[in-house]
């Protein structure tokens, strides 16, 4: 490896959970990426020495849930490191939970499930912002979560769904907190409903219901996911 290599370390949280197309705008902007597996027994690391920033996936766990999974704590650590630092964190779903407890904010359960297709309002005051501006003011994308959060002290909003009023977060154009899923893939949402039957259950659907608009659903959120990947690694500096 070079030393003028940029370099991303992700944290995945459960197996149908990766990078989906995230990998596919890291690797666009040259950047070399290394995952780590704390629910598999993997270490999380105390500093991203050698790393220019951190990639926080989603997940079944719950931020409060560290008597259950005491790697949340080390990883909230690390996720303090990575703002002390200066290197930029990008946070999905429980991703984004574990970002906004560290920088202030209350994580709980929300009102309900909310899981399926639904429509996300992105906020003005995100418009003009260099990850997530400029893209659309309406999507349609990928929901799976139970837990929400206010929005963290100091934060701009991404925006909102009926549901739920605060779907992510940009932090001094740093730090971004996204609740909902622009990175999945097809494959993996089908590996998310065989791992997570209970959670579509839960929320009201079927498997079949969720998975027949898929394909019309993803494609159109390709290239406003991509392009808003794209920008989040572009703030990446060699370390």
């Amino acid at each position: 490896m070079s030393p003028s290599t940029k370099r991303v370390l992700v944290v995945q949280h459960a197996e149908p959970e990766n990078l989906g197309r995230i990998a596919e705008a890291v690797t666009g902007e040259h950047l070399e990426y290394a995952c780590i597996r704390p629910d598999l027994g993997q270490p999380i690391p105390s500093n991203l020495n050698g790393y220019g920033g951190l990639i926080l996936m989603g997940g079944p766990q719950s931020v409060y849930q560290e008597d259950q999974f005491p790697y949340l704590r080390a990883e909230k650590a690390l996720t303090a490191h990575a703002i002390t630092s200066d290197r930029p964190v990008l946070g999905i779903c429980l991703g984004s939970q574990i970002l906004a407890e560290v920088l202030g904010s209350r994580v709980q359960p929300g009102r309900a499930f909310e899981l399926g297709w639904k429509k996300v309002t992105l906020s003005p005051r995100v418009a003009d912002d260099p990850v997530l501006g400029r893209t659309s003011d309406v999507l349609m994308p990928l929901h799976w979560h139970g837990d929400v959060y206010d929005l963290p002290p100091g934060s701009e909003p991404v925006g909102s769904s009926e549901l739920t009023p605060v779907q992510g977060f940009a932090f001094r154009k740093r730090f971004y907190g996204i609740l909902f899923h622009l990175e999945t893939t097809l494959n993996q949402l089908v590996a998310m409903v065989k791992a997570f039957p209970e959670d579509v259950s839960r929320a009201g659907l079927t498997a079949e219901a969720l998975l027949v608009e898929a394909p019309a659903r993803l494609a159109a959120l390709r290239e406003p996911g991509l392009e808003v990947f794209r920008r989040w690694a572009s703030l990446i500096s060699v370390q």
